[in-house]
């Protein structure tokens, strides 16, 4: 029995080994171990260093004030503390514990005492600004600096004392809240919901300080440690490899470059410190993203949810935290030439660890790297994909999520975003704070109030895995994905007139999107809306809209219904509701929504074909066939293209075997997605009166690109060739 004891002890000494409190020398958050990569890369006149040196150098002998919550001075601290490390200077370091003493004790400026520990008249904490917002500020670098000065000049148990204690109270109130914060909120905001931007915050804050403290004082370092592993381990980390997998942020990305940052640098962080690093795959995927949704003429960035600037830039906060934490990642060389061309770096002193992190800094250009395609975000259901890397290519993105983020998210689910190089040709017009559907590209349902909370808009209570893109194909000719969203129109009592809102997309590349909607609501008086929004005033002839946009146009045309009438709204549209939920608020003035509408009927059909072309360059002929359960899409050019997308009402898939006629003359790329469920497809042709039948079944044919539920192949006359 002894020995099986101590067999047992054995085996857990290694576990109990990596959870124990940092006890190590300081810094120990990053810059310790990069310590000696800062100094020599200082004194190789490395750029990013020798820049961070510079930003510190320019406010020497100044009392620069705090900033938008404590921003700047937690960007000067920051700066001065790693140039220290850098530089050996001991007037960096004063420069840099002058602000940190700040961030402790102060709140406009410095040694006002109206921070700290409910020091000000109204008792507030530092950190309860705006129901937390100041954790991120405050909070991190109070502890980045309580680690990175530890030892500096004029830093003395005493202080280091005061820090470790507003450090627990602070993190205490985030979680549980705290008597002594009178005029404050209960806790911290979105405390417990990975998916929003206070929550990352109050994530990294923990996490530093956790380190900060460790086993200087055991008490309250057992209780920062053991608060940012329950964040981690509990909330975090099941998020990222579920809701949240895939590298994209619901909030969209103005919001989501400092959380993805915050992830980052805890991650490896912690990994510093005995813990797993919990980041990694999310940021490759997220390096990912940067290079997919950059648009071909590289100057707009992917537009989803809320964004303070139009057109929407990249920006780089993101990933120079991602080389910071995987700087041999595959991708990290993509993403050091993505940070090279792309300034609006919210963390600066990151620039100076990933360069000290990577001092060979390899750099390589994605646009000629062979890189996929398309790119799909599992959790949030988001989808990008392009004709090619050029600067002139087609752009297509797709989402389709559910509510994940308290704030910031839109109502937006089932949108999709065109563009054609620089030309951005279908897109969202909603400003900043503006949540409501019909700002997208999707769809909208009025059922007078009877069901919805906010009709015709999708509501704010959309679960999570009921909205989803439920199939994505990547099918070299073509990419293809399926949203499923009849969810995001559930009411805040539970009930919903839409019983299927189902979308099918398919990109044949370059230039083509089909759209394919299938609705089915709970009383023919519902009315169901298809919506386009576009950034010119647009030209409707009859079933057909016409948009031109820089060197571009976009053609959309209306196959089903067959009695369309497209309508024209000119945004903004005054006093269209409250927001964030109906307002029609914009970012430009004007901007153009196409409606299609129809009502009379429990089930509802939309098909519509998009084509992007040259400025003043018609679009390709289309034409529409049906067979049983199917529509059939012909569109002309050389190739030809046939899309064939499932028809039936109550969202059924395309059954197998399933076959089709075809033209028989020249080339053509068929395209055919929402089939029946099989591992792969086989085609077979035979002629038939002139036109060629096309039967699909399960099986495997090398000159057949099969995917999740879709398939592509090249015809010529009635003829499979090899793609």
């Amino acid at each position: 029995m002894l020995r099986l004891v101590v067999a047992l002890l054995a085996l857990a000494a290694p576990s109990l080994a990596r959870g124990a409190l940092p006890s190590g020398p300081h810094p120990r958050f990053l810059v310790g171990r990069l310590r000696p990569a800062l100094a020599a890369a200082w004194k190789a006149h490395r750029p990013q260093v020798t820049a961070l040196v510079a930003a510190c150098d320019e406010q020497e002998g100044k009392a620069i004030a705090s900033g938008y919550q404590g921003w700047d001075w937690a960007s000067q601290m920051a700066a001065c503390a790693v140039a220290w490390h850098a530089t050996g200077d001991a007037r960096r370091a004063a420069q840099a514990v002058t602000y940190w003493k700040a961030l402790l004790d102060d709140k406009d400026v410095v040694g006002d005492g109206l921070g700290g520990l409910g020091d000000a008249p109204d008792g507030r904490f530092i950190v309860a600004q705006d129901s937390g917002y100041s954790m991120r500020t405050y909070g991190t670098f109070a502890a980045l600096g309580l680690d990175w000065l530890h030892d500096a000049p004029g830093v003395d148990r005493s202080l280091r004392a005061r820090a470790i204690a507003r450090l627990d109270e602070w993190g205490r109130w985030y979680e549980q809240g705290n008597p002594r914060n009178r005029a404050g909120d209960a806790v911290g905001y979105h405390n417990d919901e990975p998916a929003a931007n206070y929550f990352a915050g109050y994530l990294l804050a923990t996490w530093a300080a956790a380190i900060a403290v460790g086993a200087d004082d055991a008490a309250v370092g057992a209780r920062l440690w053991a608060r940012a592993t329950r964040l981690t381990d509990g909330l975090l980390v099941p998020a990222l490899r579920g809701s949240l997998a895939g590298g994209d942020q619901p909030e969209g990305w103005q919001y989501g470059e400092l959380t993805t940052a915050s992830w980052a640098l805890a991650s490896a962080a912690a990994a510093d410190n005995g813990h797993a690093p919990f980041a990694n795959q999310f940021l490759h995927d997220t390096i990912a993203l940067h290079l997919h949704a950059l648009h071909p003429g590289g100057g707009e960035f992917l537009d989803a949810g809320d964004q303070q600037n139009h057109p929407v830039r990249p920006a780089s906060t993101a990933l120079w935290a991602a080389l910071v934490a995987i700087p041999d990642d595959p991708f990290a060389p993509f993403a050091r030439r993505f940070v090279a061309s792309v300034g609006d770096n919210a963390l600066p002193f990151t620039q100076a660890l990933a360069e000290a992190r990577s001092p060979a800094w390899p750099v390589a250009d994605w646009t000629s790297a062979g890189l996929p395609r398309s790119f799909f975000a599992r959790g949030t259901g988001l989808l990008i994909a392009r004709s090619g890397w050029g600067a002139g290519d087609g752009w297509v993105a797709m989402w389709c999520g559910g509510r994940q983020a308290g704030d910031h998210q839109h109502s937006d689910a089932g949108h999709f975003e065109l563009s054609r190089g620089g030309d951005f040709l279908a897109l969202p017009t909603a400003d900043y704070g503006t949540y409501a559907t019909w700002n997208n590209n999707t769809l909208l349902f009025d059922d007078g109030g009877a069901n919805s909370t906010y009709p015709p808009q999708q509501g704010a209570w959309s679960p999570v895995g009921e909205v989803a893109v439920t199939h994505f194909a990547e099918l070299g000719g073509a990419v293809a994905a399926q949203a499923d969203f009849a969810a995001a129109y559930v009411s805040n009592h539970g009930s919903n007139s839409v019983r299927l809102a189902r979308r099918e997309l398919v990109f044949a590349r370059p230039d083509v999107v089909i759209v394919n909607d299938r609705d089915v609501v709970a009383r023919p008086s519902v009315k169901v809306t298809w919506l386009l929004h576009v950034p010119t005033a647009p030209v409707v002839q009859c079933a057909t809209v016409m948009a031109e946009v820089g060197g571009s146009r976009l053609t959309s045309r209306t196959l089903l219904p067959t009695a369309a009438a497209p309508a024209v709204v000119t945004e903004p549209v005054a006093n269209a509701g409250p927001g964030p939920w109906r307002n029609n608020d914009t970012w430009k003035q004007p901007l153009y929504r196409v409606e299609e509408s129809v009502a009379g009927a429990t089930a509802q059909r939309f098909l519509h074909v998009l084509a992007m072309t040259g400025k003043g360059e018609s679009a390709p002929p289309v034409g529409l066939a049906e067979v049983p359960g199917a529509h059939v899409v012909t569109v002309g050019g050389a190739p030809a293209r046939v899309v064939v997308l499932p028809s039936a009402p109550d969202g059924a898939d395309l059954a197998l075997p399933l076959s089709y006629l075809a033209p028989a003359k020249g080339r053509a790329l068929h395209v055919v997605f929402g089939l029946a469920a099989a591992p792969a497809y086989r085609v077979t042709l035979a002629p038939s009166g002139g036109r060629c039948q096309v039967t699909i079944a399960a099986g495997a044919n090398p000159r057949v690109v099969s995917g999740d539920r879709g398939a592509s192949f090249q015809v010529d006359g009635c003829a499979l060739v090899a793609p």
